[in-house]
């Protein structure tokens, strides 16, 4: 099982910074270890220049052109992953910051517990009612999330949940397997269509392991007008 890691930026060279500084800061080892694409969606020199200066990025893809849409910017970063079934990758965008240790090797060992999760959701977790929360519903069939609170079996023991839960562009870390089914998409909500007819699960970390960033009219989502 290959460790693949997919980095999408464009217009924030200085989100970005703060990002993968985050990254290699909490999850020492990891970029290391795996395989890393990134792409630079619109001209943006000093993220491609960022990037290029880590020394761990492998590949660093360039859109010059008018930003692409969110889900046509993540399909094309995910057909240059070339992500096999056995490999789980992570994706980041460049408005999270990397908050807490150890969340690498729970979430791995999530999907080695649970064949049916196909993703594992890292996105701090916050009560409903505290702004920047996660929504209670499910993208696709608007249900009320029914999440199962589990605890590891694996010493030092953690939390975390297990839903049929939606599909999400938030750091993640996804089964090789599932990303074949969900990509090329249009846009979150028709990468969340495609999750839901795999019936795989997703899973919730907690406490959770990024917080993000990209608020004040800086989202990326807003600028493509794509959801």
């Amino acid at each position: 099982m290959s460790r693949v890691i997919t980095i999408l930026t464009g217009g924030r060279p200085v989100l970005l910074a703060d990002t993968v500084a985050s990254l290699a800061a909490k999850a020492p080892g990891f970029v290391e270890s795996a395989r890393v694409v990134a792409l630079v969606n619109g001209k943006d020199d000093r993220a491609a220049k960022i990037l290029a200066d880590l020394g761990w990025v492998d590949t660093i893809l360039r859109h010059n052109g008018p930003m692409l849409p969110i889900g046509a910017a993540i399909s094309r970063l995910m057909g240059a992953a070339q992500i096999g079934d056995g490999d789980t990758l992570f994706h980041l965008e460049d408005d999270w910051r990397c908050v807490n240790s150890g969340w690498l090797q729970k979430a791995e060992w999530i999907l080695r517990r649970h064949p049916k999760v196909g993703q594992v959701r890292l996105r701090k977790w916050l009560p409903t009612s505290t702004p920047g929360a996660v929504s209670r519903y499910h993208m696709v069939t608007r249900k009320v999330l029914d999440w199962k609170k589990h605890r590891s079996t694996s010493p030092p023991p953690f939390r975390y949940m297990v839903a049929r839960a939606h599909f999400t562009f938030n750091p993640t870390l996804t089964r090789g397997r599932a990303v074949k089914r969900i990509y090329p998409c249009t846009s979150e909500m028709d990468a969340a269509s495609h999750f839901h007819g795999t019936k795989l699960l997703a899973a919730q970390l907690l406490p959770g392991a990024f917080s993000h960033t990209g608020g004040d009219g800086r989202s990326m989502r807003a600028k493509t007008g794509s959801r």
